[in-house]
């Protein structure tokens, strides 16, 4: 046989092969979280790009950066020879609306900022950025019928270590995580670091009123708007995000990129369970004249997090919400949104359940299903090993549920184990979930009927196959269709990757083979913008 890719039934995050020997015979990949396509033309809906995020070293014109480009989304690093930044190492760009518009930005300083005063407290001195520490790789992904693989550069990752340093081996490392979605900065402080910190240099202020922040110099002479819940706010005065997560867009109001709310997050237990704390970010013009983006975490919720590691994840979309749609419902922590969290922890139907969902209206409604596996790779270790996954649908009543971002409590509208829509006092009303909490009752929340189950994981990396059964999953086929999401759980305690993993290669993956239309490609459903969530 051979195969060869149907580009007209591209979406962001699927592909689909038909086999010419027999050319009704069709295979499609979708990958949770991972943007493979993306239109040439802007504002297209035609999906005829196929990402790669190949890094380019430029050094023509006195520039000393490293650059990767996709017809969206520009990103630089580097050395720039324009702007406030002329020749100074360690400046992020990027630009959207295929570079139409750049915002550029500068890791700065270290520090305490007591938020009822606004005073601040400065620890350690400038940022060092030491070219011998810079290191930058490619997020491969390889997809497709076993004999036709096909590898996408679907993102990159670029990391400078020790831009500080503390006595006892403590550092502070950055790395910048890029995709066709985001830009992530990742600022990862050591155990070392927080134990110096916290022994030598602990706020002069209490620590539940002082965040531990980071400051970003910005150049945004190429930004004309900022926008918090539809409000124009002025960067040359001083605002944060506490009304909502904060839009840049160009002077025709077309959004450039989206800073939802962020996280820092601890190293994983030995179930694979993270402590998790939602940043908070203030953007002013300082009295030197430049503007700054604060981010940070207030000092009493980080010194309660567990010992080792912990990340700061500032991130920078696209546009709201992605084609990653996953997240937890943790009985333990029954308010808590978990829709941005890197793993998927499964437990008990009494513990831990998981939604997610792929979207697969652009296969004709007429095709038939042959076969569908999900696939999910364990993220950390199991010591009691394998674990039965449980798969079922979830029913219409429950549709709406949201992904969301990760927030304890949740404020958004998201999707927690209380309710299906979870406010906490964000200004709207709680939804329950149609039949109980944590989507709990049989044949009103899910089907009775199992869509799969398997044994899987028992180690790092495990891969986890689960078959599902045809006859449901062609019911998501074409529009409109009976694709609400699934949800599962398991007999024990286990994480896997989820959408916003690590690597697009261990995140969750949908495998459809189906029989189509003998002849040419079938026609593409166009809203593969459906139903993203915030």
């Amino acid at each position: 046989m051979a195969w060869n890719e149907v580009t007209s039934l591209r979406t962001l995050a699927a592909k689909t092969w038909q086999d010419s020997l027999d050319p009704a015979r069709h295979v499609r990949h979708h990958v949770l979280g991972a943007v493979l396509h993306y239109p040439t033309v802007l504002d297209s809906e035609v999906l005829d790009g196929e990402v790669d995020f190949t890094f380019e070293h430029v050094t023509a014109g006195g520039r000393d950066l490293y650059r990767t480009v996709v017809a969206g989304w520009h990103y630089a690093l580097g050395r720039d020879v324009t702007g406030i930044f002329a020749g100074v190492d360690g400046t992020v760009g990027f630009g959207g609306r295929q570079g139409a518009h750049w915002l550029k930005f500068r890791l700065a300083r270290v520090g305490y900022l007591h938020w009822p005063t606004r005073n601040w407290e400065g620890i350690g001195g400038g940022s060092t950025y030491n070219r011998a520490y810079l290191n930058y790789e490619v997020d491969a992904l390889s997809i497709g019928p076993e004999d036709a693989q096909t590898t996408l550069n679907v993102g990159g990752l670029a990391t400078w270590d020790n831009i500080w340093n503390t006595p006892d081996d403590g550092a502070i490392d950055v790395s910048w995580r890029v995709d066709e979605r985001q830009l992530k900065e990742e600022i990862e402080v050591n155990q070392a670091a927080r134990e110096w910190i916290a022994a030598n240099l602990p706020p002069l202020t209490p620590a539940d009123e002082t965040w531990l922040s980071f400051i970003f110099q910005l150049d945004i002479s190429d930004i004309p708007r900022w926008v918090i819940a539809g409000i124009l706010q002025d960067p040359d005065g001083d605002f944060t995000d506490d009304d909502g997560d904060i839009e840049i867009r160009d002077a025709l109001d077309r959004l450039l990129a989206f800073m939802p709310a962020s996280i820092a997050f601890s190293e994983p237990d030995e179930n694979g369970k993270r402590d998790i704390v939602r940043l908070r970010k203030r953007i002013w013009r300082d009295g030197d004249g430049n503007h700054y983006l604060l981010v940070g975490a207030r000092v009493d919720q980080l010194n309660a997090m567990r010992a080792g590691a912990i990340v700061f994840d500032p991130t920078f979309e696209t546009q709201p919400g992605s084609e990653g749609l996953d997240t937890t419902l943790l009985a333990g922590n029954s308010n808590k949104s978990a829709g941005s969290d890197i793993s998927l922890p499964w437990s008990t139907p009494t513990g831990a359940k998981c939604i997610l969902e792929f979207d697969c209206s652009s296969i004709s409604g007429d095709a038939t299903c042959d076969s569908a596996t999900l696939h999910l790779w364990q993220a950390g270790a199991t010591p009691s090993g394998a674990r039965t996954f449980t798969i079922h649908e979830l029913l219409v009543a429950n549709e709406d549920w949201v992904e969301g971002a990760s927030e304890d409590p949740a404020t958004a509208g998201q999707s927690t184990w209380d309710h299906k829509n979870d406010w906490n006092g964000g200004g709207g009303g709680d939804v329950n979930w149609a039949g109980s909490a944590g989507a709990s009752t049989s044949g009103t929340d899910y089907d009775a009927s199992a869509l799969g189950s398997d044994n899987g994981g028992g180690s790092d990396g495990a891969e986890i196959a689960i078959t599902l059964t045809t006859a449901a999953v062609q019911d998501w086929f074409g529009t409109p269709n009976e694709n609400y999401g699934i949800i599962g759980w398991t007999n024990a305690w286990i994480n896997t990757d989820s959408s916003d993993g690590a690597t697009a290669a261990e995140r969750p993956k949908l495998v459809v083979e189906y029989t189509g239309a003998a002849a040419g490609a079938l026609p593409m459903a166009m809203n593969h913008y459906r139903r993203r969530r915030v």
